[in-house]
């Protein structure tokens, strides 16, 4: 896949994302070639937002929650109503933790492991996400895959992504 030479052209530099060394600048742009070239087209968007230093909060098109609500609906099956049960309107919904470092794809590298909304069908009805590079518990390899991410971003601001119905405790 051929990248195009603007979208090199289009990343801050040192002094406007705090990323520092020009081996930092080298790292975000290997990374960001790597997740273009795979077809990672949500990590690149969201890794860039990172490296901008935009923060605040990212609202998920029809298109981004269809596909990470399919992933979760996938990988809870029943499990969802172990997850933090509250009333909305007189329904019942269930708020859970669902790891996204099995997922393939556009999600590959998308999300950590974020709190998703199901029904009480299971159908999943909103999801929250910190994008932050964050230490965590996670295997081996996801947690370098994370660290590395971290320094190839510098001193990017972390951002919350968020769709449809979530619990605000």
């Amino acid at each position: 896949m051929e990248i195009p030479v603007t979208l090199l052209l289009t990343k801050a530099g040192p002094q406007e994302n705090g990323g520092g060394s020009g081996f930092g600048i080298l790292t975000e742009l290997a990374m960001d070639y790597y997740f273009v070239a795979n077809g990672y087209n949500t990590s690149y968007k969201y890794f860039d937002r990172y490296c901008s230093g935009a923060g605040g909060t990212y609202r998920l098109n029809n298109a981004e929650w269809a596909a990470a609500a399919n992933y979760a609906r996938g990988a809870m099956s029943q499990s969802y109503m172990n997850g933090t049960a509250f009333s909305y309107n007189g329904s019942t919904y269930y708020s859970t933790q669902v790891s996204f470092y099995g997922a393939g794809g556009d999600l590959r590298y998308a999300y950590g492991t974020a709190t998703v909304t199901f029904d009480s069908s299971g159908e999943p009805v909103g999801m929250q996400d910190t994008y932050d590079f964050n230490a965590g518990s996670r295997s081996a390899l996801n947690e370098l895959v994370t660290g590395i991410g971290g320094f190839a971003g510098g001193n990017g601001n972390s951002f919350e992504i968020k769709s449809g119905l979530i619990l605000v405790k």
